[in-house]
């Protein structure tokens, strides 16, 4: 298995990302996470889908979108790709 890669989007555009449970800042969005394949085969359902840790958008305006655990599944198992919405009543 080559490595596996998540891409999270935000939208509107520009909010910050971070691991759902530890906090680790993986930067402005759009940002590439990079799973490594031994990591992933031990987080395998029996779906045959892999459970990794969710990710916060966190907007200027201080509201903030997550998902978690995240579910990637398909046939494409080399990258992946999530968009976190902002609740389009938050403020700006």
């Amino acid at each position: 298995m080559t490595q596996t890669t998540l891409t999270v989007y935000s939208q509107p555009d520009g909010a910050y990302v971070t691991e759902a449970e530890t906090g680790t800042a993986f930067g402005m969005a759009p940002v590439v996470i990079a799973y490594d394949p031994t990591t992933l085969t031990r987080h395998r359902n029996s779906e045959g889908c892999y459970m990794v840790k969710g990710v916060t958008a966190k907007w200027v305006s201080g509201t903030s979108s997550t998902i978690a655990p995240i579910k990637l599944c398909g046939s494409n198992y080399s990258g992946y790709s999530i968009t976190l919405n902002r609740n389009p009543s938050a403020p700006d």
